[in-house]
């Protein structure tokens, strides 16, 4: 399905200086996070987000004009903007688990060579939650009860082989802990058994679980990014917790061609940011539970090869595969 949105104006490389024109942009959004689930599952983790950022762009800013907005599930939109002409006109909208997917099944381009990181959006913490039934109610006190009963202990994430659930592959092998990974196939089918107390601990979005955090029907022990997040500025990061080192999360990104010139990169990085950083638009950021995070292509051209290194590692030391 392709709507029409508005998008972003581009230097004109011809002949008279500093003149500008607008041309149509085609933003290819991989909006499905779980592309094996139906449509009606997979909108429970990040899909207000993902829906919201090339159309929340489009009506955003005056720089913004018509261009379609191709919606393509998984690799599939990958490969679709892997192979389109490197002028800056058709973009990828994706998510963290670009990185993951290629570790866990084989896909038709390389994430390091056939994109051009453009700017990355936002960034959107997820939270460790325990069953209000344990008889502990702090991150050091759960580790220590965990390491008394060595398998005994289960604990889930929303979808196996997301960053979520090799966040949760991550946690535990930092602390030392054996507990027993049960997959489910979306937030909807997993949260009544950590609510009932027949999963003990869970590592999932931030968005989907705060409001039970607030009720007082889950316990959060802490959220794994680096620092406290707005939507629950009550509970403590893994390193505040005693976890150092730990700083994982789920982020919102947009990418070119690799061949697109540095000029019309930058121009995008630039107009994007502007947009992202009007007071309405990050308002809108922090009700998904997604932060604005500023930085230019090279920066995050950066985060990128760290984060490639990192979840390949973690990919291949849990031994996730795709579901």
């Amino acid at each position: 399905v392709e709507r029409q949105a508005h998008f972003l104006r581009h230097h004109d490389g011809g002949s008279r200086p500093g003149r500008q024109r607008r041309q149509q942009c085609r933003i290819v959004s991989d909006e499905i996070v779980v592309t094996s689930q139906p449509r009606s599952q997979r909108i429970d983790q990040h899909g207000g987000t993902l829906r919201y950022f090339p159309e929340g762009l489009s009506q955003a800013g005056p720089a913004l004009h018509g261009g379609p907005v191709g919606r393509a599930a998984g690799t599939m939109a990958g490969d679709l903007v892997a192979k389109a002409n490197s002028d800056g006109h058709t973009l990828l909208f994706h998510q963290a688990n670009m990185l993951i997917q290629p570790g866990l099944e084989p896909v038709p381009y390389d994430v390091m060579r056939d994109f051009a990181p453009i700017v990355m959006c936002a960034t959107s913490s997820h939270v460790i939650v325990i069953a209000p039934q344990l008889p502990v109610s702090t991150l050091k006190d759960y580790i220590a009860y965990a390491k008394a009963r060595p398998g005994k202990i289960s604990w889930g994430a929303s979808t196996p082989g997301t960053v979520q659930h090799l966040s949760g592959e991550m946690f535990k092998r930092m602390v030392g802990i054996d507990i027993v990974f049960i997959p489910y196939k979306g937030t909807g089918a997993m949260l009544p058994d950590v609510l009932g107390g027949r999963l003990q601990l869970v590592v999932d979005n931030i968005l989907v679980l705060a409001p039970h955090i607030k009720l007082g029907a889950l316990n959060a022990l802490a959220v794994t990014t680096a620092k406290r997040t707005p939507i629950l500025p009550d509970v403590p990061s893994l390193a505040e917790a005693g976890v150092t080192g730990f700083d994982t999360s789920g982020w919102f990104s947009m990418y070119s061609t690799p061949k697109t010139p540095a000029a019309i990169i930058r121009k995008l990085n630039t107009e994007i940011l502007a947009i992202v950083n009007q007071p309405d638009v990050r308002e809108r950021l922090l009700t998904f539970g997604a932060t604005p995070l500023p930085g230019t292509p090279e920066e995050y051209g950066a985060d990128l090869d760290r984060e490639e290194k990192l979840w390949g590692k973690v990919v291949k030391a849990s031994g996730a595969k795709a579901e």
